[in-house]
């Protein structure tokens, strides 16, 4: 006879249940926008794949063969679901981000970890190049017992992108304006549900309530870009933590080198709570 559920079991039971019932919608709407306006997926987040190294691993929760050094990918694209009546100003978006951090230098090279981030959201053009979004994204790292880690969050975004950087495929852009140099900025606060209280109950001290993102680009055409993303918890009463990541990328013909550095907490959801130092190189895909 199986023991009886205590109260956080339901809790976490009904958390997976949202989280399939998540996944199930995404799939919905993605094959009900692809059977209507084809597959148009395109670029949402970077894409990049590099050499990575961490300065200050975390041994906690890592393998001891584990290596410093690893190969960082990520994934990142949405397709857009044309929404009956809707004017061409509003959107709904699905959009999924995959990073994985690939132990790619020791005999078995497996996937250390890997950062699930699906998001479904609803997209609204303000003026000019303002726009704002509100959704909800699952973060999760697919693994079971102790190493499972997972919450989710709505959110509300305002994004400023100047022409040319991340117009929808039906608007076309101004080719005045992508000769000189570009913006985008975004401010994006979140609230958390229904998270994985056994293995990642104080993940909200660590990720904090949003973040803030800023990239410039010095024109288009493997013109040099620059990003900055930060992000804190506003708690300065003790340990105040937060994450800042630097990038800076250059190139053409569709792909770009890149660098990037990170510091701080959350780069990877099963390391959330433990401060990352870490410096990558690779090759980046153009949005």
């Amino acid at each position: 006879m199986s023991p009886p559920l205590k109260a956080g079991d339901v809790f976490l039971a009904r958390g997976t249940g949202l989280k399939r019932v998540l996944v199930g919608v995404g799939l919905c709407v993605v094959l009900v926008g692809c059977s209507a306006a084809g597959p148009v997926l395109r670029p949402y987040k970077r894409n990049y794949m590099g050499y990575s190294y961490n300065i200050s691993p975390n041994d906690t929760t890592a393998a001891p063969e584990n290596n410093r050094s690893e190969l960082q990918i990520q994934v990142s694209v949405r397709q857009d679901i044309p929404i009956p009546y809707l004017e061409n100003k509003n959107r709904i978006a699905l959009a999924y981000t995959n990073l994985s951090y690939w132990q790619l230098f020791i005999d078995s090279a497996p996937f250390r970890t890997t950062n699930h981030e699906p998001e479904l959201f609803y997209e609204r053009d303000l003026f000019s190049f303002h726009k704002l979004r509100f959704g909800v994204i699952h973060q999760s790292n697919g693994e079971d017992g102790t190493a499972s880690r997972g919450w989710n969050r709505v959110f509300a975004e305002y994004v400023y992108a100047s022409d040319g950087w991340e117009n929808p495929p039906d608007i076309p852009s101004n080719r005045w304006r992508l000769s000189g140099n570009r913006w985008r900025f975004s401010g994006k606060l979140w609230r958390h549900f229904l998270e994985d209280r056994k293995n990642n109950g104080d993940i909200d001290d660590f990720m904090g309530f949003g973040e803030l993102t800023g990239e410039y680009s010095w024109g288009c055409c493997g013109t040099p870009q620059v990003g900055l993303i930060l992000r804190n918890h506003l708690r300065f009463r003790g340990e105040n933590r937060g994450a800042v990541e630097a990038h800076a990328s250059a190139g053409g013909g569709g792909f770009r080198v890149f660098v990037q550095y990170f510091y701080g907490f959350g780069e990877s959801i099963l390391d959330y709570n433990h401060r990352a130092n870490r410096f990558t190189a690779g090759i980046e895909m153009t949005r």
